[in-house]
């Protein structure tokens, strides 16, 4: 599971708003509680889920909101800390509890391009933005994984099944490195669907990326187009709703009328 920290947290500062900035738009460590909270939804959620890994975000922070609200600015100034240095604190507390209760921490990979390797060498970064460098990642001695936005957000609707195949998270790394890139995956975020159109906008480029993941770099060297065809043929037949593989934009109409595996 991933608890987004410290951004990404308007729904907490719907149901406590002594937690956060006046604005209610992130959680403040001004809050009296703020930090008990935070250890409390942590131990429950390594209890409830057995994983080794636990995933705590750190994407997208806007410190200048902290430096604005008057009670952080308050607390910055008897902790002697500006915005960057909250943000600091609370992604390095979040790992230093998930380490604590035996977890892995995992943070996007805006924290890597903000603290580098000051963050703990058990935490394991994940690559999203295209600016990002994993190679950076992994020569320093990190684990790594890759879900790079250019190629595997499913949300981005003209990203096809075949580019999705054909990016390889190890590209330019030697075989030592490509050991510490743990895994990957296909982020569908939901601003743009629905019950009404979730699996086909997921479907069937979710297995390009499957079998781009399990299998050796030598094996997928091309796109498998029949395969492919196939694999949503199976998804239709089972009442999954896959978008027809010939789409040029995910989850619009076939492009003609045919069997499955002709659309």
């Amino acid at each position: 599971p991933e608890i987004d920290l410290p951004g990404h947290t308007k729904a907490v500062c719907q149901a406590r708003p002594d937690l956060c900035v006046r604005s209610g738009e992130m959680i403040s460590p001004a809050g009296s509680q703020t930090m008990e909270v935070l250890h409390l939804v942590m131990q429950e959620v390594a209890e409830l889920f057995p994983d080794s890994y636990i995933h705590l975000g750190g994407d997208e922070v806007n410190v200048n909101i902290w430096e604005k609200d008057p009670a952080t600015l308050k607390w910055m100034g008897q902790h002697q800390m500006n915005g960057k240095y909250i943000y600091a604190f609370f992604v390095k507390t979040a790992h230093e509890v998930a380490i604590k209760l035996g977890k892995n921490p995992v943070g996007w990979s805006e924290i890597w391009a903000e603290f580098g390797t000051s963050l703990d060498q058990r935490s394991v970064l994940h690559k999203w933005r295209h600016e990002d460098s994993i190679a950076d990642i992994v020569s320093n001695g990190y684990h790594a994984l890759w879900s790079d936005y250019n190629s595997w957000y499913l949300d981005i609707l003209d990203s096809t099944w075949d580019k999705m195949y054909m990016s390889e998270p190890c590209e330019g790394l030697d075989e030592e490195q490509c050991k510490l890139v743990i895994g990957g995956g296909g982020e569908m975020w939901g601003e743009t669907a629905d019950t009404s159109d979730i699996l086909q906008t997921v479907w069937p480029r979710l297995g390009a990326i499957g079998e781009r993941l399990w299998s050796r770099r030598a094996h997928t060297t091309s796109p498998p187009g029949y395969r492919m065809a196939q694999l949503r043929c199976l998804l239709n037949r089972r009442g999954i709703a896959a978008a027809p593989v010939l789409n040029r934009v995910a989850r619009s109409a076939p492009p003609g009328p045919g069997a499955c595996d002709a659309q």
